[in-house]
């Protein structure tokens, strides 16, 4: 598992493209998927599960992104912004292509929770290509965080991202 990151890097650069653009496909095909009502509240244990998903799935297109960009993770410093901005981005287009199915529904709240991902898929990138310790700290914080904030949307009232403009009357 260690210096996981370097050995991706290494791969040529139309191939790391191609991984990226399949990244971004990957979630633009998701946001067409029906998701999980959470119809049982509180207790709807799927909810949690998709939350888990956003994680992973914006941690992999932010790597992705940081990928066939060719960032060092280990020396990249204020240009790894570049990836994370690029989830940011399509996080916002994820939960637009959302509010516009009617089987999906958008939420701001699952922008907090894709930028999560992306933000500590990026940081075990930049850990897998120094030779230093794992980062326990800022991984259970990590960790905390985001179990944290996907339980936000359970006790918080919706708040949608606006896809399409108001019914005119």
């Amino acid at each position: 598992m260690r210096r996981w990151y370097p050995r991706l890097l290494a791969l040529p650069r139309p191939l790391r493209l191609v991984v990226g653009g399949a990244a971004v496909a990957l979630v633009v095909l998701a946001s067409m998927v029906p998701g999980v009502s959470g119809e049982e509240g509180v207790l709807d244990w799927r909810v949690y599960v998709q939350n888990g998903l956003h994680l992973v799935l914006y941690g992999v297109v932010a790597v992705a992104l940081a990928l066939a960009f060719g960032l060092d993770a280990a020396r990249a410093g204020r240009r790894l912004l570049l990836p994370l901005a690029g989830a940011l981005a399509l996080a916002v287009l994820d939960e637009w292509l959302q509010g516009a199915n009617p089987a999906r529904s958008s939420s701001v709240w699952d922008l907090g929770t894709d930028l999560f991902g992306a933000a500590f898929a990026l940081r075990l990138a930049a850990w897998s290509s120094r030779d230093a310790p794992f980062p326990w700290g800022t991984a259970l914080l990590f960790v905390g965080l985001a179990a944290a904030w996907t339980l936000v949307p359970s006790f918080a009232p919706e708040w949608p991202l606006r896809s399409t403009p108001p019914p005119s009357s």
